[in-house]
Formats: C-alpha cells, structure tokens, sequence
C-alpha cells in the first residue's frame, strides 16, 4: 500500500483504539503506510504489541471503559509522541444480538456502556493532548439508521453514537478539532467470519450492491480519509461505507414492463 501523499497523516502520531485486529488493525496499518506514528490501544496486551511491533508503534493495554486506564493511555500515548497527537480512530464495539424480548437489563446497560462511553471519554480527554487540532473518528453501524433484526438495542446505542459525534463536532470545533464517523455494513472481521459462518457470507453477496461485504480495509481507508487534510472541512458527519446496502429497500421484484415503467412508445 503507498499512501505517502495523503495529507495531514505522514509525520503525525495516531492513537487507535481497538487496534489488535479487524478494521482496527488494517486502520493502523493504513496509518503506519502514510507515515503516521501509531500507539496501538487494545484490551488485549498480547495483540497490542503484535500490531505496534509490526509498524513500529507504541503498544498501550487497558480498559477504554474506565477513565483512569484513559487517562493513563493518553497520557502515555501524547508522551510518546512529544506531547501532541494528531487525532484518535476508536474502532471499540461489539453487538449484543438479542431480540428486545430477549435483552435483560444488564445486557441493555452492557450494549450502551460499550458503545458510549469510550466515545464519551475520548472527546473528554484526547483534546487535551491535541493542541495542534487534528481528528477523531468513531466507528457506528448500518444498524444505527437501518432495522437490522436482532440488533435493536446495539442500532439504538450506534444512533446514540451518531448524535454524540454530531454534537462533540460542535463543540470541538472551535479548537480545531473535527469529529465524525464511519457506519459500517457487514465486515469481514475475523470475529464475525468466525461466527457467522461461510454459508451466510455466500448469501450476503446477493444483498449487497457492490457484490461483496467490506473487507476491514475498506472501512480503514475512509477512517484515514476523514483524518486527514482531504476531509478538513467534514465535521459531525457519520459515513455510509456498506456496498450500498443501505440504500435498497428489500421487495419482491418488479416485473418490468415497458408503459408501466413510464415508456412512451
């Protein structure tokens, strides 16, 4: 991959949380090519070093859900990286798939504290050690504007992630600071191909425009884009970046007949 040219990326030190694998590792390498510095974030430790390893980058362990294990990685990352950082790409999320009959309390608080408050603590504490401006970028879901079945209360908690972003933009704004968001379809993470299995993967192709699912590298580009110079007036926005699936609405096919459809002759 050559992405030396992309501007606003080479030369600047990156926090990714959520790096060990998936779109989080193929978003550090992505940003390691162009010539970014990366401190790689994950629960993980042993994943942690193995991204930073492979790009020269600073591993980081903890839990993005407590502030303090924030406090310390920011800290450690802006350190690192002589007291600045550029921007932060937060890929953290995973979908409870219940039904809402389904979904105890607990599961419920689960899903939104997962989805949320790493976000919430990010645009708390990041700008602190970005006092250059620069970017952060979340990652929502094709579930937070579509009904996807059993993904009602992780849609909800990604809507509320897509709201988040939109206010932070204004707030972050005035210190230079850009917030947005890429909404994912189906990827093919090593998670979900895991758990989902070949035979859905096989069928998915036939609802997806494009032809395929997103590879993790197609949703780390656009996360690098909206990161750099060629996105500096894109602020509180959240991305489609599905195949086109969204943009379907799902019925029987319509028998095309030439004066129903609006032909004159």
């Amino acid at each position: 991959m050559t992405l030396e040219n992309v501007p606003g990326i080479s030369g600047k030190a990156f926090a990714v949380l959520g790096a060990g694998q998936g779109i989080g590792r193929a978003t550090v390498q992505a940003l390691a090519a162009a010539g970014a510095r990366v401190a790689c974030v994950d629960r993980d430790e042993g994943l942690a070093q193995a991204v930073a390893g492979a790009v020269g980058g600073l591993a980081l362990s903890g839990d993005v859900t407590r502030r303090g294990d924030m406090e310390r990685m920011f800290q450690d990352a802006a350190d690192w990286a002589d007291g600045c950082l550029g921007g932060v790409v937060d890929i953290v999320g995973i979908a409870d798939v219940r039904a809402i009959a389904d979904m105890d309390d607990e599961g419920w608080n689960e899903q939104f504290d997962l989805t949320l408050r790493h976000a919430f603590l990010t645009v708390q504490i990041a700008p602190r050690f970005m006092p250059e401006g620069g970017a952060l970028a979340f990652v929502s879901s094709m579930s937070s504007t579509r009904a996807v079945e059993n993904q009602t209360v992780y849609g909800a908690s990604k809507a509320a992630l897509n709201q988040f972003v939109a206010g932070a933009a204004c707030e972050l704004g005035p210190k230079g600071i850009r917030v947005n968001a890429v909404s994912p379809g189906f990827v093919r993470t090593p998670r979900l191909v895991a758990a989902l299995g070949d035979d859905f993967w096989a069928e998915l192709n036939g609802y997806i425009p494009v032809g395929r699912p997103c590879e993790p590298v197609d949703i780390a580009g656009p996360l690098m884009f909206l990161c750099s110079d060629l996105a500096a007036c894109i602020s509180g926005q959240t991305l489609t970046v599905d195949g086109g699936t969204s943009t379907q609405a799902h019925m029987p096919k319509i028998p095309l007949k030439r004066k129903a459809m609006g032909a004159t002759a």
